[in-house]
């Protein structure tokens, strides 16, 4: 192994391990060096800087990659247009802001918050490919070879009267947006409106926006203060429905504001140069910019103009960032890496990684030949993205930088160290294996392990033992419904019947922890610790809003298929024998479908995990 990959691998390799754990998969990974026979588990970095602010383009998964760090979103709060989603929901391409903290390595880093807005959606009207546009109504989508096309394999492909979803940066002010990523939807999701623009002749119940006339009488108005919409404000507009005629009718209005941070918060965005007036005076991804007393890289302060492609790293203060180093951006600036299985494999040129189509025919291979690519092997993807493929310029097969493989999960069907499951797995432990944070007399129903050693032809045989203090975190969980029995103290309430517990750290949108009122219709995010339902996000919300589900909504890829009754989504496993299905049926269910499950009951726990027991299962098309 080299020395720059064995660097890079300790780097994020722990946080991998720790991610994937939490999922209770089987893989195949790196553990750092050690003797042959007991590989040492290396620790990741510890020196943390302050919480802070990072903005940018997801360029790869593995958890999600933004800005070249490597952030780890197995706790964070992850919102797409407002909606609390699953990490299998980010895509290549979208703009994503990150809250959290970076390690001094400034490599990886531990999220907080992961928050998507799709810049704008609806009918193509024109199409330039000349001019490398394409046109929304009066909004102008420009794109370059970086951005990310899935549904269509270039700008040419689009057509007008397509329905795309666009992210990027956007020019609120021209009107403009510099696209990352463009998504052509299906038929079935026609129809869902996205636009963004000034409001005038604001009334208590409409506006007019560029022409367009607004009702938002029944919207969810987000972010105005006093809940009312200003003349002249900047907002974005979501609807259900196409314009009828020249009148659109929004769901949701938002006030389109800078983000406000902490004075001395870290930061750094990437995006286009806009408003320029001076190296101190300018905006990226809609953050203003003061890079006067800045270091630069590939280029230099006379070189800033607008339109100008850079990644700016600094600190906030007084809403503004104060550049350190501003970097112009080069083609290895907008590398994809993705790390994960293969599935999908049908040759060298066609199969996939964490959902991404990948063409590796042109590829160099490290640890490996072309002719080791497998379903199941463990790889690291380099390269950039052509349409809606990634077309890699260098794979790296993980698993071969290990000197065992590694199985985790709760211990079931236990009768003695060399006969007892992991996650449904066949399971041994040598009898000189090491043991960590535990004994040979641990080795029990329900015990928690991490086990590094080698697959054999049907029993995994572990070399080394790591025991775990307690089941890994469950993915976050979504309740909604009205608040009853409220604490007087509101530290906690009940909904649908299940207890919900508040702590300081609850984050609350529109709304304070003084309206947790009986009454009060709520949305929760949260998780089950201990036996109960711990909210770590509390949305009060229009209970206008119908749901078949009130319990739970989750969605990823199938995983671990037996049948309609039982398989993997997101580290639970799923019974959906009695669910109603849209967009197919149970004989559509199949490993590495993406879906949506939701229900009316929380997750049964246990030492093997977490049972969720479907209401609706919703086949989704990617």
């Amino acid at each position: 192994m080299n020395s720059r990959r064995t660097s890079t691998w300790r780097r994020w390799g722990a946080g991998l391990m720790a991610g994937l754990l939490g999922a209770s998969t089987l893989l195949l990974a790196a553990c750092g060096g050690g003797s042959a026979g007991a590989p040492a588990v290396t620790p990741g970095p510890v020196a943390i800087v302050p919480p802070g602010f990072y903005a940018g383009t997801i360029g790869g998964f593995g958890s999600v990659m933004v800005n070249g760090v490597r952030w780890d979103d197995s706790s964070a709060t992850i919102q797409l247009d407002d909606e609390t989603v699953a990490a299998g929901s980010l895509k290549l391409g979208m703009q994503a802001q990150v809250q959290g903290k970076v390690a001094s390595d400034n490599v990886s880093g531990k999220a907080d918050s992961v928050t998507v807005e799709t810049a704008v959606r609806g009918a193509v009207t024109a199409v330039d490919t000349t001019a490398s546009t394409f046109r929304i109504r009066d909004i102008t989508i420009a794109t370059d070879s970086k951005t990310v096309f899935e549904g269509a394999s270039n700008l040419a492909a689009l057509a007008v009267g397509n329905w795309v979803e666009v992210h990027g940066t956007v020019d609120f002010e021209n009107r403009r947006v510099q696209a990352t990523r463009v998504e052509v939807k299906p038929a079935s999701e026609m129809g869902r409106v996205i636009l963004f623009g000034k409001a005038t002749g604001v009334t208590p119940t409409s506006f007019t926006m560029n022409g367009l006339t607004v009702n938002y009488g029944s919207a969810r108005l987000i972010g105005f203060d006093s809940n009312a919409i200003p003349e002249g404000a900047l907002v974005r507009v979501r609807s259900n429905a196409a314009p009828v005629g020249n009148v659109l009718t929004a769901t949701v209005v938002k006030a389109v504001k800078a983000p406000r941070f902490q004075d001395g918060a870290p930061a750094a965005v990437e995006g286009r140069v806009m408003s320029f007036k001076s190296a101190a005076d300018f905006m990226v991804a809609g953050t203003p910019v003061d890079a006067s007393n800045a270091t630069y890289e590939n280029g230099a302060a006379a070189d800033l103009a607008e339109g100008k492609r850079v990644i700016v790293f600094g600190n906030m203060k007084d809403g503004k960032l104060l550049a350190t180093k501003v970097r112009f951006f080069r083609d290895i600036d907008g590398e994809i890496r993705l790390i994960g299985f293969i599935t999908d494999y049908v040759s060298q040129s066609s199969f996939k990684v964490r959902g991404v189509a990948v063409d590796a025919s042109a590829a160099t291979f490290e640890d490996g030949t072309a002719s080791d690519l497998a379903n199941g092997r463990l790889v690291e993807i380099k390269g950039s993205t052509q349409g809606n493929i990634v077309k890699a310029t260098e794979v790296e097969f993980e698993d071969s930088l290990a000197q065992g493989a590694v199985l985790a999960g709760g211990i079931t069907d236990f009768v003695s160290r060399e006969n007892f499951k992991v996650n449904g797995k066949a399971a041994k432990v040598s009898g000189s294996a090491r043991y960590v944070g535990g004994t040979e007399a641990d080795l029990k129903n329900g015990a928690v392990v991490w086990m590094i050693g080698e697959q054999q032809a049907t029993v995994f045989e572990a070399k080394t033992v790591i025991f775990q203090a307690s089941v890994p975190a469950l993915p976050p969980t979504v309740v909604a419904g009205t608040v009853t029995d409220a604490a007087a103290d509101g530290s906690g309430f009940k909904i649908n019947g299940t207890a919900v517990t508040v702590a300081p750290s609850t984050v609350f949108t529109g709304g304070t922890a003084a309206d947790l009122k009986n009454g009060a219709y709520v949305i929760v995010t949260g998780r089950v610790v201990n036996g109960s339902f711990a909210a770590e996000r509390i949305v009060f919300a229009d209970p206008r809003r119908e749901d078949v589900c009130k319990a739970f909504k989750i969605e990823g890829q199938v995983y671990d298929f037996v049948s309609a009754s039982n398989f993997k989504l997101l580290g639970f496993t799923v019974d959906a024998s009695a669910a109603n299905f849209e967009g197919g049926t149970a004989a559509d269910l199949a490993n590495g479908k993406f879906v949506q499950a939701c229900g009316d009951e929380l997750p049964t726990v246990s030492s093997t995990g977490a049972l969720l027991k479907a209401k609706k299962i919703e086949i989704k098309t990617r």
